[in-house]
């Protein structure tokens, strides 16, 4: 019993680990998405600032005019492009959390398993 005792502690001492480690990787995950975000957010506001400089610059010609146009449509394709990959970020981000979720779920049950034997031994 006591070799038995020592095998579920040291599996769930093993199990607390893996959560742990799940924690931090998920952790990490929500700091890459924040981090990604705010990336984002500040190629938002330096696109729109470049785009407003350029049309206080650009106002008055139809060449200017042609060009603020691609201008603009450079930068609505970056923040296009920018906000497809914040989705795509927050999409891995929900799954690793759904991951854990479920990792979590499982590590319960056998925790519960485990004391479960204890009893049954005691």
């Amino acid at each position: 019993n006591a070799t038995e005792l020592s095998e579920y502690r040291a599996l769930l001492a093993e199990k607390e680990k893996q959560i742990e480690d799940r924690q931090t990787a998920f952790l990490s995950l929500e700091q890459e998405n924040t981090k990604l975000k705010e990336s984002h957010v500040e190629a938002i506001k330096k696109a729109e600032n470049d785009l407003q400089a350029s049309l206080e610059r650009l106002a008055g010609t139809e060449i200017q005019t042609n060009e603020m146009k691609q201008t603009i449509q450079a930068l609505k394709s970056e923040v296009e492009e920018r906000s497809a990959q914040l989705l795509e970020s927050q999409a891995l981000l929900s799954e690793k959390a759904k991951q854990l979720e479920e990792a979590e779920v499982t590590f319960t049950k056998e925790v519960e398993e485990i004391n479960s034997l204890r009893r049954q031994n005691e």
